[in-house]
């Protein structure tokens, strides 16, 4: 776009008091269309207040009849004092009419030309025309998150900037209204700064403290939009993904008819970025050939940056750009990492824009690392840079990651909005087996812990890879080594988002189950006990799900099973009936065993009658129950299992005393042998 002169002659107003007066008024103005009582009118309703640090800027609009003004106040003191020697301050106001601009202007050169303007010479003034290239250069994450929020209707406050400079406060507040279309400053008001107890009107405003109903953007910060404000989400996010801002400014900037900040033109805002957005510039391909050297490449890129050469800097991202597709060796990738460390490359460049400075990372890592980037990788980039700043940080947070694991170290150093970016793009499944991955980072578990908590509460599905992995239990006991209470708390509230405040039955089995390969913690069992409440089944129904599924899930068999879980239930089984003819089952010796072995009670499996000819006496435990009585009969048990668990041990010590016999004996017929007198 043209940064030709544009000549303008601004109607005029001075506000202020005559040092023997005590309230501020009109002093003097112009007449020209604007009136006395228009100018009273608008500055009183644009007034910041007064600050100490003068001078203060103050942008703002006003209609009269079909011709709409871009007002300007500079707000300084004046060379004369009050009555008592106080300093006066006085504002100086300028009403530009918005259809007589040839071209579009910015309002920082606006500020220059009119610091020093005698506007009661009547002359007018040269404004150079927007330079769409020397904004985007200033172009960082909290303008672009300012604008967007702009799109909300809101107040919007910068917070955090009381030490910077009016005149970088006001070049933030040109980027900020530069990145929407230049028609909607017809409804345009901002200000360096203002007093937090004042009942201003300004959209966009510096201040001390964010009012209440405004959204707060942090002075260097990361953008941060709510995520019910849907276009100005998407607004944002067109933004960010922009390589060439300048030319994005430049197509905003054309001068059309009138816009607000009414739903209709929001939307028409949007629609028209988007469209920018579609189309982007058609530069000349730089000139890359066979014999191009990269290393030669970084080098003069490292020189444009020392001297401040934006053009050849540029050019030399362009080239990167087209190399950074050719085939690397693991030589040259070592080549390369050696130039980017020493010429320092991935600091922040005061030479190019930051969508421009994006590409560049891009390429770097690339070239210099890997293509896609492993924890190893994510070091090297850290010793290299000395510091992972804002927008390095960015364009690892887009590159491709080896690992989840990867993508959470890139999250925990990133702002709140990085984070949420990178954690929307993981499932839940590689969450949990990032945070149990072992060594354990306490960022990063401290991090998916969290996320998972917020998904569980907003009914996302992560309770299967939880469950799997025992509620991240372990990995909490070594992040709280010896502290059961504080691991206790994390999994409550775990459960509670999972569950809800209190564990049915399904659940609580679901949750202190003994089926998984990782068994619950004391903390878990807790937890959980906690949550399910007092009933007198709750001790059953942890037994059963602990143990029960435990044995229902091993591979011992079904019959196995089945009697290990009568005796837990107090009853033994009947033996299946034998299908064909009683035969004796196992080895010798068990058959041995099995024959001279006593049984409870001292009766064998096969009992003859007591010599008396009257029944025995019950085995020990075998007396009539109370609430039998006298001569009542009951069911005949078998009180012999299936399967005996002592059987094994008393086969394996018979076979060992058969041993030893054996030996003993071929040891004394050797010994009598070589001792027997020869015949």
């Amino acid at each position: 776009m043209s940064t030709d002169g544009v000549r303008l002659t601004p109607e005029w107003a001075l506000w202020g008091k005559d040092p023997q007066e005590r309230d501020f008024r009109l002093l003097r103005c112009s007449d020209v269309r604007l009136g006395r009582h228009d100018f009273s009118e608008i500055i009183s309703r644009y007034s910041p207040g007064t600050h100490t640090d003068l001078p203060q800027v103050a942008i703002s609009w006003t209609r009269l009849g079909d011709e709409i003004y871009l007002g300007f106040a500079i707000q300084e003191w004046s060379s004369e004092g009050d009555r008592l020697g106080r300093d006066i301050a006085v504002t100086r106001y300028f009403g530009v009419p918005y259809f007589q601009l040839g071209r579009p202007i910015s309002y920082v050169d606006l500020y220059e030309a009119l610091a020093t303007y005698d506007a009661a010479a009547g002359e007018p003034i040269s404004v150079p025309g927007l330079d769409p290239h020397r904004i985007a250069a200033r172009v960082g994450s909290d303008a672009l998150g300012a604008a967007a929020l702009l799109l909300t209707r809101s107040p919007v406050q910068i917070e955090g900037a009381e030490g910077v400079p009016m005149l970088d406060r006001l070049r933030f507040l040109d980027t900020v209204a530069a990145l929407l279309p230049y028609p909607m400053r017809t409804r345009f008001s901002a200000v360096t700064w203002v007093s937090s107890t004042s009942e201003h009107n300004f959209r966009l405003a510096f201040s001390s403290h964010v009012r209440e109903g405004a959204f707060p953007v942090t002075w260097s910060g990361p953008p941060s939009v709510p995520p019910a404000e849907q276009v100005a989400q998407t607004y944002l996010d067109v933004l960010a993904r922009q390589n060439d801002l300048s030319h994005v400014i430049g197509e905003l900037a054309r001068l059309d008819k009138p816009m607000g900040f009414g739903h209709l033109h929001i939307r028409a805002a949007l629609r028209r970025l988007q469209d920018i957005a579609d189309s982007p510039p058609q530069r000349p391909a730089p000139v890359v050939g066979a014999d191009t050297d990269p290393a030669e490449v970084l080098r003069t890129y490292a020189d444009a940056r020392r001297n401040g050469r934006r053009e050849a800097a540029e050019y030399c991202v362009d080239q990167l750009e087209h190399l950074r597709t050719q085939s690397i060796t693991a030589e040259q990738r070592g080549r390369y990492r050696q130039i980017v460390k020493e010429q320092r490359l991935l600091e922040e460049s005061p030479v190019l824009a930051p969508p421009r400075q994006l590409q560049l990372y891009q390429a770097l890592l690339q070239m210099a690392y890997a293509s896609t980037l492993s924890e190893a990788h994510l070091d090297q980039i850290e010793e290299d840079a000395g510091m992972v700043h804002g927008l390095l940080l960015r364009a690892l947070e887009n590159y491709p990651c080896a690992d989840p694991v990867v993508d959470l170290l890139i999250a925990v150093r990133c702002g709140e909005d990085g984070r949420r970016r990178i954690l929307g793009r993981l499932d839940s499944g590689a969450l949990v087996a990032a945070a149990a991955r072992e060594p354990l980072r306490v960022g990063l578990f401290d991090l998916v812990f969290r996320e998972l908590a917020r998904r569980l509460t907003e009914e996302e599905d992560a309770v299967g890879p939880l469950w799997r992995h025992a509620y991240l239990a372990h990995p909490l006991r070594g992040r709280f080594p010896n502290d059961d209470l504080t691991q206790f708390t994390w999994l409550r509230g775990l459960l509670e988002a999972a569950y809800g405040p209190q564990l049915g039955v399904k659940e609580f089995e679901e949750v202190v189950d003994g089926s998984r390969a990782l068994q619950p913690t004391p903390a878990l069992f807790a937890a959980a006990l906690s949550l399910h409440g007092p009933s007198p089944d709750a001790g059953a129904a942890l037994f059963d799900a602990y143990f029960g599924r435990m044995l229902r899930s091993s591979t011992l068999g079904p019959q196995v099973t089945e009697d290990i879980e009568a005796i837990l239930q107090g009853t033994v089984p009947d033996p299946p009936p034998p299908s064909g003819p009683p035969q004796e089952s196992g080895s010798v010796v068990e058959r041995f065993i099995r024959k001279i072995r006593p049984r409870r009670g001292g009766r064998g499996r096969h009992a003859s009658p007591s010599p008396s000819g009257t029944s025995a006496p019950p085995s020990w435990g075998e007396g009539s129950r109370p609430d039998e009585r006298p001569g009542q009969s009951r069911p005949r048990q078998n009180r012999e299992p299936h399967y005996d668990p002592q059987g094994p041990w008393i086969t394996f010590l018979t076979v060992v005393v058969l041993l030893l016999v054996l030996t003993l004996l071929v040891l004394t017929l050797q010994w009598l042998r070589l001792n027997s007198p020869p015949p």
